[in-house]
C-alpha cells in the first residue's frame, strides 16, 4: 500500500486522518488508537531489522553443496556418509557428530533449494521478531534435536538435510504468533485459519515423505517450540531485548556444531560401514538394494564393496522375492566377473519381467560370454521387412539375437527373442517393429540360446543400461 501513494507525506496524512476517525467514531476509540500506534511502533522496529543470519544460513547450504559436489559426495548415493550424513547405526556406535553435521548436508541441489527456501521464508520473519540470538538458538537446536529424534525413533537408517531446522523455525514462529498475537504486527501474524491450512499442507507433505524423515521433522518442530517457550518471557515487547541466556546458548550450540565438523573431518571413511550397518541391522530390502546398486554401477568398485553388496542383496532376497532385487544381484555378479552366474540369474528375471531394461541387461551379460556357434542369416529389406534363418540343434527352443548398428553408439540397438517356430517368419518380425527401429545397415548376431520355450518378442535396447560401466 505504501507504494500506492505518490508522496510519502500523503501516506502519513491519510494514516493520521484514519486514526482521528477511529478515535472519534469507534467505541473505545482512544484505547483502540493507542493499540494501533503501539503496533505501528513495533512494526517499525521489527522491519528495521535486517534478517542477515537466516540469509547467511541459506548461503552456507549452497557452500556445503558445492564443496560436497566437488569432493565427490554425489558420485554415489551413500558417499555422503563421508560428509557427515546421519547414519543412526553409526551414531549408536559412537559417531555422535552426525546428529550435528547431517543438517548441513543435502542429497542434491534440488533438496537443498527446497529446504533453503522454506528456511528463508519462515526464518526471515522469525529473525525479525526474535532477533538473531534467539533465532540462532531455534535453528541450531532444531537441527540437532531433529536428527537425534531420528536416531532414537529406530525408524531411519540414512538421512540428511536441513528440513528439521526449517521445521523448528516454522513451529517456533507459529507458537510465538499464537501466544503473542496481540503484540505482533498484522503483517507478521497470519490468522488462525492460515495456520490450519498450513498445518494441513505440512501434514500431507510429511505423510508423503519417507518414514525416515518424519521423526526428524517432528523432533525439529518440538525443539523450536521448546526453545521459544523457555527463553521468551510471557511479558515481552517485540523485538525483545538481547538476552544473555539466548546468546550463551547460541554460542554453545555453534561451538558444538563446529567441533562436530572437526570430528567429522578426521573420522575414517564410512561409506562401506554404512552397508555393514545395514546388513547387521537387517534394514528394509529397498535400502539394501540402493546400497548394492550404487556399487554394482560404480566405475571401479573395490572387491570388498562388491562382496558386501552381494551379502546385502542375498539378505534382501530372503525377505522379498522381487525381480528388481535379483537384477541387482546379477549385476553385482557381473561386476565380480561371474559372468555365467549373472547371465543365468538375469535369464530367470527376464522370464518374470520382460521389459526393455531387463532384456538389455541380459543381452549385456551374455555378450560377455562366448557366443553360440550357429549360422545365422539375417536381412532387412525396405519393403519386405526382416528375415531370419537359423539352423539350430533340436534342444534349442528359444534364440536371443542382438541387432547392431556398427555406425551407432552404442552399437547394440535392439534385442530379438525368437521361438524356434518363428525363425523364418518375416511378417512376424516386421509386425514387432523391427523394420522401423533399425536401419538397413543393421547386423545381427546370436548371443544366447535356451531350452526354455518363451514367447517371441523384440525390444529396443535401453541406452541407460548400455551406458552402465562393466565389461
Amino acid at each position: 500500500p505504501r507504494h500506492a501513494f505518490v508522496r510519502g507525506e500523503d501516506l502519513e496524512r491519510t494514516a493520521a486522518f484514519l486514526r482521528d476517525k477511529i478515535e472519534g467514531v469507534v467505541p473505545g476509540g482512544p484505547q483502540r488508537r493507542a493499540e494501533i500506534e503501539e503496533q505501528q511502533s513495533i512494526a517499525n522496529r521489527v522491519y528495521a531489522r535486517t534478517p542477515w543470519l537466516s540469509s547467511g544460513l541459506c548461503g552456507l547450504f549452497v557452500v556445503f553443496v558445492l564443496l560436497a559436489g566437488l569432493a565427490g559426495g554425489f558420485d554415489r548415493m551413500f558417499a555422503l556418509a563421508d560428509f557427515g550424513a546421519n547414519v543412526p547405526a553409526l551414531v549408536r556406535t559412537g559417531e555422535y557428530f552426525r546428529v550435528f553435521t547431517s543438517s548441513w548436508v543435502h542429497t542434491d541441489v534440488s533438496a537443498m533449494l527446497f529446504d533453503a527456501l522454506l528456511l528463508w521464508i519462515v526464518g526471515t520473519r522469525l529473525e525479525r521478531l526474535l532477533g538473531p540470538r534467539l533465532f540462532l538458538c531455534v535453528a541450531l537446536a532444531g537441527a540437532v534435536f531433529g536428527q537425534a529424534a531420528l536416531v532414537l525413533s529406530g525408524r531411519g537408517n540414512f538421512a540428511c538435510g536441513s528440513a528439521p531446522m526449517a521445521f523448528a523455525c516454522l513451529a517456533a514462529y507459529g507458537y510465538v504468533v499464537q501466544r503473542h498475537r496481540s503484540k505482533i504486527p498484522l503483517g507478521l501474524a497470519p490468522p488462525t485459519r492460515a495456520w490450519v491450512l498450513l498445518g494441513g499442507r505440512v501434514l500431507i507433505l510429511a505423510l508423503g515423505l519417507p518414514t525416515d524423515d518424519v521423526p526428524a521433522l517432528l523432533g525439529g518442530a518440538l525443539a523450536g517450540v521448546l526453545v521459544v517457550g523457555l527463553l521468551l518471557p510471557e511479558e515481552v515487547s517485540f523485538p525483545p531485548a538481547p538476552s544473555a541466556v539466548a546468546g550463551g546458548l547460541a554460542a554453545v550450540l555453534a561451538v558444538l556444531h563446529l567441533a562436530a565438523w572437526g570430528w567429522a573431518l578426521t573420522a575414517p571413511s564410512a561409506e562401506l560401514q554404512v552397508g555393514e550397518a545395514f546388513v547387521r541391522d537387517e534394514v528394509v530390502a529397498p535400502r539394501l538394494n540402493q546400497f548394492a546398486w550404487q556399487w554394482a554401477t560404480a566405475e571401479e568398485p573395490p572387491e570388498k564393496a562388491l562382496k558386501l553388496a552381494e551379502k546385502a542383496m542375498r539378505q534382501a532376497l530372503r525377505t522379498e522375492a522381487d525381480p528388481a532385487l535379483q537384477d541387482t544381484l546379477a549385476t553385482v555378479m557381473f561386476r565380480q566377473g561371474r559372468l555365467r552366474e549373472a547371465a543365468e540369474l538375469e535369464a530367470s528375471v527376464l522370464r518374470k519381467r520382460d521389459d526393455a531394461f531387463i532384456a538389455t541387461q541380459y543381452a549385456r551379460f551374455v555378450r560377455a560370454l562366448p557366443a553360440p556357434d550357429l549360422d545365422l542369416q539375417f536381412s532387412l529389406h525396405p519393403s519386405r521387412g526382416a528375415s531370419v534363418k537359423l539352423e539350430a540343434p533340436p534342444e534349442v527352443e528359444t534364440i536371443f539375437i542382438a541387432v547392431d548398428d556398427p555406425s551407432a553408439e552404442p552399437k547394440m540397438q535392439g534385442i530379438l527373442r525368437l521361438k524356434r517356430s518363428k525363425l523364418d517368419q518375416s511378417p512376424w518380425i516386421e509386425s514387432q517393429g523391427i523394420r522401423w527401429i533399425w536401419p538397413e545397415t543393421s547386423e545381427a548376431v546370436v548371443i544366447a540360446t535356451s531350452s526354455v520355450v518363451a514367447s517371441s518378442k523384440s525390444w529396443a535396447a535401453d541406452a541407460s543400461v548400455l551406458a552402465l560401466p562393466g565389461r
